[in-house]
């Protein structure tokens, strides 16, 4: 079973926060992976605890102690919860058309 690593408050704003080690820093556009992970746990929580979380942050250190922190909200979060749905449902489609 998955679970956030954190839900906290982020620079006055509740927040979803991750924490990633990393061999070597990361660009945005390779952690997008990570980005649908915080939107799933935004939607969770939201869901289970009425609460509107828009707002994810990863906090990623590499093994040199170089540290980043990506910040996802608004728009570009919203996008993020929008393209896990769509995995989920391609999901679903494609386990029914091997089980049918």
């Amino acid at each position: 079973m998955r679970q956030t690593d954190l839900v906290g408050v982020h620079k006055n704003q509740d927040a979803i926060i991750d924490f990633k080690q990393t061999n070597k820093p990361k660009r945005k556009e390779w952690i997008e992976d990570y980005c649908l992970q915080l939107a799933a746990y935004a939607m969770a929580h939201n869901i289970l605890f009425n609460t509107k979380i828009s707002k994810g942050v990863i906090m990623m250190c590499s093994k040199d102690n170089y540290y980043q922190e990506f910040v996802i909200e608004g728009l570009e979060f919203q996008k993020h919860m929008h393209n896990f749905l769509r995995r989920v449902d391609e999901y679903y489609k494609t386990r029914s058309k091997k089980i049918g």
